[in-house]
């Protein structure tokens, strides 16, 4: 039975790698193709890609009711099994971004962003100014751990290097440990 469920296991890693793989080559070789592809999926079997759970413009997210952002990255998450961590991670976030930014219209936020050809996750992407800002949240965190600011880090090198127009971005990664003491870094962009 072990050695049946490896096999199963292995099929599928195989099998995804290969999708992924075609993906990749589709993304970057026929856009328009793929565009199609995405538009037949939706409209002949119901799918939808979707490369974030929430995204919209300053004035969208500030007005936006908290449960009704978290409502559409409910319905946006393919694989949402009633997880009241993550809706409260969720919703720890908006507070948060809410308070900090009311003063300060960002362009647009987007939420649990999937970095395309990774597969990664980043909690938000937030672009100001022809900057992009990849904060990867800890709720309930106390501490700043390499691991989470290598993860913070990583997210951004991905971004730069996996998203379509971005190699050429300012990108800046944001590690937000949200019980951990206050912390401050300067960024000079001049």
């Amino acid at each position: 039975e072990a050695k049946k469920y490896d096999e199963i296991i292995n099929y599928i890693k195989n099998e995804t790698t290969e999708f992924v793989k075609w993906y990749s080559w589709l993304l970057k070789e026929m856009p328009e193709f793929r565009k199609k592809w995405e538009e037949d999926l939706q409209s002949k079997m119901g799918w939808k890609l979707i490369r974030s759970y929430y995204s919209g413009t300053y004035h969208e997210f500030m007005n936006a009711d908290d449960k009704t952002i978290v409502g559409t990255m409910v319905e946006n998450d393919p694989g949402y099994e009633r997880k009241s961590n993550q809706e409260d991670s969720w919703f720890e976030q908006i507070r948060i971004l809410k308070d900090q930014f009311k003063n300060c219209e960002i362009d647009k936020f987007i939420f649990e962003y999937t970095i395309p050809r990774m597969g990664k996750r980043v909690d938000n992407i937030l672009f100001h100014k022809g900057i992009v800002f990849v904060v990867e949240f800890k709720v309930g965190s106390d501490k700043y751990s390499s691991a989470d600011l290598d993860q913070a880090h990583q997210y951004a090198i991905d971004l730069k290097n996996f998203q379509d127009g971005s190699s050429e971005l300012v990108i800046i990664p944001i590690l937000v440990a949200t019980n951990a003491s206050d912390f401050s870094n300067t960024l000079d962009l001049a």
